[in-house]
């Protein structure tokens, strides 16, 4: 009998909470005061995965305290949060070209961030192993095929080889 009670109890909170979310505009602007660094963006892409901090701040429960300016201030790293943005926009990062080793580290600061924000998805998509990675036997394949014979004027082909070879001499 309890349980049923409880139950009946936390329906009605789930349905008052409901109301609340129906008050807020998905569309409406939010402005963000990230570690300095301001973003505009709406409630609808910071809430798109949900369980995060953001579907939480945003479900209605909590007073969102704004700075006089009229920004929520959260007190961690905008640079980094600009990658977190893009995800949650796009569902994708497109990462700065740049060596394997300076792209894992910003890879892990993402990941640490991601952490923060509970965004799990984010974390699965950047522990993914395939993610902006390329070995030495596909460049190899691809050199030695026709297409990549013929691609030696690409810029993009050409910068992948040269940063092969930097770094293969590095080590």
């Amino acid at each position: 009998m309890v349980e049923r009670q409880l139950l009946e109890e936390e329906k009605q909170q789930w349905e008052k909470e409901k109301q609340l979310m129906k008050t807020l505009n998905p569309i409406t602007s939010v402005y963000l005061n990230v570690g300095g660094r301001h973003f505009t963006t709406s409630i609808t892409t910071l809430t798109t995965l949900s369980n995060s901090f953001f579907t939480t701040i945003f479900s209605g429960r909590f007073e969102l305290s704004k700075t006089k300016d009229g920004y929520i201030f959260i007190d961690r790293d905008g640079d980094l949060f600009v990658y977190i943005l893009e995800y949650l926009r796009d569902r994708e990062i497109i990462f700065p070209n740049s060596d394997t080793s300076l792209l894992q580290q910003l890879k892990k600061k993402i990941i640490r961030e991601a952490n923060y924000y509970q965004l799990e998805e984010l974390i699965d998509y950047l522990n993914d192993n395939k993610l902006n990675t390329t070995t030495e036997t596909e460049i190899f394949q691809y050199i030695g095929s026709n297409e990549g014979k013929s691609n030696w004027s690409n810029p993009f082909m050409a910068q992948i080889v040269i940063n092969y070879f930097k770094v293969l001499l590095q080590s």
